[in-house]
């Protein structure tokens, strides 16, 4: 079962990006916090979900990700080795923070 739910605080601003299939993503930078230290990991977000990040969170915003774990592999250009980075693809995000922007708005997919 390859199933994964976070809590954190985003690391900057959302920017979207089109793939050559017209779909847009967002990659999210998170910030997991447990008092004593933080970790960060980077999400992938797609389509709908992604447009409203985009057009609803900002840097420092909390969320909460349900999603899936996922290996990026690629070439390194400058030495030619091979590279991994382990991700999370976003299945739903929740906005935790309840700013009076997101009254009367839609944000859930």
């Amino acid at each position: 079962m390859n199933v994964i739910a976070l809590t954190g605080n985003l690391c900057g601003d959302p920017a979207p990006r089109r793939t050559p299939q017209g779909k847009t993503v967002v990659n999210l930078r998170l910030a997991l916090n447990d008092g004593k230290k933080a970790v960060y990991v980077d999400v992938t977000v797609w389509e709908r979900q992604a447009e409203l990040c985009h057009q609803y969170l900002r840097k420092g915003a909390k969320v909460g990700i349900t999603g899936r774990l996922d290996m990026d592999e690629w070439d390194d250009r400058e030495t030619g080795k091979k590279r991994q980075k382990l991700t999370i693809v976003a299945h739903h995000v929740d906005f935790l923070d309840r700013p009076a922007t997101y009254d009367n708005a839609e944000v859930e997919p």
